[in-house]
């Protein structure tokens, strides 16, 4: 191991050990009760917990104590919560600085162990059924990190409660005095009341992994979507917290004689400082919000679940403080790393961009699109890449989430271009495909990329990719990349697995013509590291006419003559219906409206508009209107690490602005009816620093330049060669049997019937030796996914053969 390794392993072990504090005081927060009582004692804890808790000794002549807030006790979280959580996101950032001296093997001891970790980790618990109906499934280790969450929860709440309800039993039994309330009425409040103080707990972790560059995705190695699930299950214990503290207090209210539960219900703060209204308001935000993420919704409604998310999720913070003002401490720490995520997007997204070339294939409401999109230079792209898309001129407000078919850039050009391709699956992407096929030139917002880590090669002696239609997007861009690393002796060369097989089953002939001539050529080598099997199983049809016969090269030729004829008749007939007519993988196609395929060369649109450039006035949110590539969301980790920095610095100035109107106001108006006033100020003010410095001295900047740079008579011409690169690869061409291309002659069968799961599933394992590690990736339609993972899971009980590691190969954003 050299100087650069240790500095590499350096970087992460300071990362780590930086979140040890944030551990901590995570801990003293569970128990919290517990620490004000012996804090104060002359025990070894209580001396410990007082130096430990220097900032309640620190902090009281700044503005940050205030006693309506707890004192000390919430400034402590700027040093164990905040300073912390950005030195991580620092020791992270700056990894990717230090350039890699020696990728370890496959082979070697610590590629072994790390392998029986994770094996070991993967496994799956039982009841597996009820697991995968319930959570998509539940390994070895997200139980245990369950258990100890719902742990942490319990503990807290048992802590709080006993708490508030010690000086009750205390006077009942030591001094004999009984209270007006019954002591079953003063539970429920009790019980409500810790409740509220478990969404400390829970906010304090809510919003880490919602960031596209969140730290602890290149810390830990965790794929952004299962992140996501991480802060699914996080926002479930959240929402319970919030629910059951609301219902308590409701039944509180309803029960007491002594209390007019209306008048409680309905208090803005001025009966007491705690705004019951507010409180309510945000629970209800929640409620909308946790009922439009469960999974019935968002995979038919998306559009629906992705406001409603946004709308609750600024609804419920807002009112949430309004409520109490002191959440500040445990929500903003991970709002700050999605503030530095929002500053990067909201530039990116300003860009506009636009379809260079597209093609549809399947028919009727079975359609699904290629769009093939051009990418700056300075835009790092890997397989399995996911981009957040916008498509203007359908919706300015939705995005939706797509992974990248094949990104690809030309040795010693500028940039490159990046595929996609995107079924259509409800009114949103219905109106996408009519928009690219009835449109020249489309424009595009495209905020990402995001993941993309090249894993599925490592550790693996043998890969088996199961496909269902165009769920085999993400696993043609691995393949490739593991083509071109073996091919070209890449970094990962030693890491491709000794043979790949592909078995990708459709009921769309179509979809086949995604294979890339790259992938094409490595299954007929003859080599055998690649096998891939085609299955349509649509429905099959007798054809009205004899089957083609020939060699791709005489179907395409004949074609080729058949439309060129057509075509010339029918421009002559409508003369005003050329441009209809476009040029599609190098010959002229009959592209009668609707369209099946076309281009939209931007560059020669510059060049006859006397150099003008293409634009779409009003589209940019910054007026940057000005068709460019795909412009990068961080020009590099120094550029994420300064808009981190700033984006902490933003949220600190946030919270001494709020907390110095608290202050000053106190002093002239000491009165509770203007306490809800204080959450306002501090919510208005930590959103609008915490984004709006990031975004005004560091990531503004940098875009501008790169605008200004790019108007130039140099970058008109640099962006136009990228835009006239831009263009879909040469599509294969489908006959009745087979998928290939017309140049290299080569083409694979295709057959018709449906996937016995089960039998190639054995096969696999007969094949294998026992020893040899399989990777088994299963992407398509939810119920072939889970029968794919129950029947990998019951083969590896058996024990008979190859261990079968199971990955989901799709994933809901």
């Amino acid at each position: 191991m050299n100087i650069l390794s240790i500095v590499r392993v350096a970087f992460i072990l300071l990362a780590w050990l930086a979140i040890i504090p944030f551990l901590f005081e995570l801990w003293s927060i569970v128990l919290a009760s517990w620490r004000y009582s012996y804090t104060l004692s002359e025990s070894f804890w209580g001396k410990t917990e007082l130096k430990w808790t220097t900032p309640d000794k620190m902090l009281p002549a700044t503005v940050l104590y205030n006693d309506r807030f707890g004192g000390g006790y919430y400034s402590q979280f700027l040093v164990w919560w905040w300073a912390p959580t950005l030195a991580a996101v620092i020791f992270v950032a700056a990894v990717p600085s230090v350039p890699y001296a020696k990728r370890l093997g496959a082979r070697s001891t610590f590629a072994t162990v790390a392998h029986q970790f994770k094996s070991a980790g993967s496994y799956q618990m039982y009841p597996r059924k009820f697991w995968m109906t319930v959570m998509g499934g539940l390994t070895v280790l997200e139980a245990l990190l369950l258990a100890i969450w719902i742990t942490l929860n319990v503990v807290m709440l048992w802590n709080w409660y006993y708490y508030y309800t010690e000086p009750y039993n205390y006077v009942q039994t030591v001094i004999g005095m009984d209270f007006a309330i019954p002591r079953g009425q003063v539970n429920f409040e009790r019980i409500a009341l810790s409740f509220g103080w478990l969404c400390f707990l829970d906010l304090s972790v809510l919003f880490w992994p919602i960031a596209h560059n969140s730290f602890l995705h290149q810390l830990t190695g965790v794929p952004y979507p299962v992140l996501i699930r991480f802060h699914r299950w996080v926002g479930h214990t959240t929402m319970w917290s919030t629910t059951l503290h609301g219902i308590f207090y409701y039944i509180y209210w309803g029960i007491n004689n002594d209390i007019n539960g209306w008048a409680k219900f309905a208090d803005w703060g001025q009966v007491e400082a705690i705004n019951n209204l507010a409180g309510s308001i945000s629970w209800w935000f929640g409620l909308a919000l946790w009922m439009t993420s469960v999974n019935y919704v968002r995979r038919r409604w998306y559009s629906v679940y992705q406001s409603v998310h946004m709308i609750g999720f600024l609804g419920y913070v807002l009112f949430a403080l309004i409520h109490y003002p002191g959440m500040w401490a445990s929500t903003v720490p991970g709002l700050l790393l999605y503030a530095a995520d929002i500053a990067l997007r909201m530039c990116q997204s300003s860009n506009v961009t636009t379809v260079t070339s597209w093609r549809v294939i399947g028919k009727g409401n079975n359609r699904a699109i290629v769009l093939t999109l051009p990418v700056d230079e300075d835009v790092e792209q890997k397989p399995q890449h996911d981009y957040f898309v916008n498509f203007p001129g359908v919706s300015r407000w939705h995005w939706h989430p797509l992974t990248c078919l094949y990104p690809q850039g030309q040795q010693g050009q500028p940039g490159g271009s990046v595929t996609f391709c995107m079924k259509q699956k409800g009114k949103w992407s219905t109106a996408v495909i009519d928009e690219v096929i009835n449109t020249e030139h489309v424009p595009v917002r495209v905020n990402g990329p995001i993941g993309g880590d090249s894993i599925l090669c490592q550790n693996y002696d043998h890969l088996l990719f199961v496909a269902g239609g165009v769920a085999a997007v993400p696993l043609l861009s691995v393949i490739e990349d593991m083509v071109k690393q073996r091919n070209g002796g890449g970094p990962n060369a030693t890491l491709v697995p000794a043979s790949v097989c592909l078995i990708w089953t459709s009921r769309e002939r179509e979809e086949f013509t995604l294979l890339s001539e790259t992938i094409m050529a490595a299954a007929s080598c003859g080599d055998g590291w690649l096998t891939i099997d085609l299955i349509y199983s649509g429905a099959v049809t007798v054809p009205a006419q004899q089957p083609l016969k020939g060699t791709p090269q005489q179907l395409q030729a004949n074609k080729l003559e058949e439309e060129g004829t057509a075509v010339k008749n029918l421009v002559e007939a409508h003369p005003e219906g050329k441009t209809y007519f476009s040029e599609a993988n190098g010959a002229v196609s009959l592209s009668s409206i609707p369209r099946a395929a076309g281009r939209c060369p931007v560059s020669s649109h510059s060049r006859t508009n006397g150099g003008c450039p293409l634009r779409f006035p009003g589209t940019s949110a910054l007026f940057w209107d000005r068709v460019r590539p795909i412009q990068p969301k961080a020009l590099n980790q120094w550029h994420y690490m300064a808009c981190a920095i700033m984006a902490f610095a933003g949220g600190f100035f946030g919270v001494v602005l709020g907390n110095s109107f608290i202050n000053e106001f106190y002093t002239a108006y000491p009165v509770n009816s203007r306490y809800w006033q204080g959450g306002l100020v501090i919510f208005c003010t930590i959103m609008v620093t915490m984004v709006g410095l990031p975004l005004a001295l560091v990531v503004f900047p940098a875009q501008f330049y790169r605008y200004i740079r790019s108007n130039s008579k140099a970058g008109r011409e640099r962006d136009a060669a990228i835009m006239s690169q831009g263009m879909e690869r040469t599509a294969a061409l489908l006959m009745d049997e087979t998928v290939g291309f017309q140049e290299s002659g080569m083409s694979l069968p295709i057959k018709i019937g449906r996937l016995d799961l089960t039998a190639t599933l054995q096969e696999t394992v007969q094949q294998q030796k026992a020893s040899s590690r399989v990777g088994f990736y299963c992407g398509g339609p939810e119920a072939m996914v889970r029968t794919a993972a129950m029947t990998a899971w019951r083969l590896n009980d058996e024990s008979k053969g190859a261990y079968l590691h199971f990955h989901r190969a799709t994933h809901e954003l």
